[in-house]
């Protein structure tokens, strides 16, 4: 990976250097909290190898071994991926100015862009719907084809030739599949953050000051 652009609405009222600062610290934060999770996950995995080999004599099923690796792989991995972004990511002058990052050609590039306000209201409205107390409604929320519509997103036009229909060819079955694989992500997204945004909100209202530094 050689850039990162960074798109936003035009409702971020953040300069560009701040949006960049905050870019970072969540890096930094999902560093640490990887490197946290691995540590974890790498010393359990003797406990449930043991728990697994005795388990077996009187329940053949296991799987506790099997899932401490995957969480394993996922969280060291995390930790490897930010921690070379981090790294790549410097503070000097680049191609994109005086924002960009300067180690190994990894740069970071901002736009703003009004057409994102309607993912940003997609993904409020997901947060309302996790936790009314918490979030207020946007009112009509905006549907899956208009978020696609505003992200530049459409099917992939996929012939017998590559990216151009024989005569005879459709593929609006596969088209549709797209489709509803693209709502079906997003809405899974929009749920993730939701919930991010929650767990957040709830350390806020218990200690604001330790949640602002998270």
């Amino acid at each position: 990976m050689d850039e990162i652009i960074l798109v936003f609405p035009d409702s971020v009222t953040h300069t560009i250097p701040e949006v960049r600062d905050e870019f970072i610290a969540q890096i930094t934060r999902t560093k640490r909290r990887a490197a946290k999770e691995s540590a974890i996950s790498t010393f359990l995995l003797p406990v449930t190898l043991i728990i697994d080999t005795f388990a077996a004599v009187i329940w053949p099923f296991g799987g506790l071994f099997e899932i401490d690796a995957v969480w394993c792989y996922a969280a060291t991995k995390g930790w490897y991926t930010s921690r070379k972004m981090t790294k790549r990511l410097g503070v000097r002058e680049s191609r994109f100015k005086e924002y960009g990052g300067t180690e190994r050609d990894l740069f970071l590039r901002f736009h703003q862009d009004a057409d994102l306000e309607v993912l940003r209201q997609y993904i409020a409205e997901a947060c309302h719907k996790k936790n009314p107390s918490m979030f207020d409604s946007v009112g009509v929320p905006p549907t899956e084809t208009e978020v696609a519509k505003a992200t530049g997103w459409k099917p992939v036009v996929r012939g017998k030739t590559g990216g151009k229909r024989e005569e005879g060819e459709t593929g609006w079955a596969d088209e549709e599949w797209q489709r509803v694989v693209f709502a079906d992500d997003l809405k899974a997204v929009a749920d993730k953050a939701a919930r991010s945004w929650e767990h957040w909100g709830k350390k806020f209202e218990k200690k604001p000051d330790k949640a602002l530094k998270r």
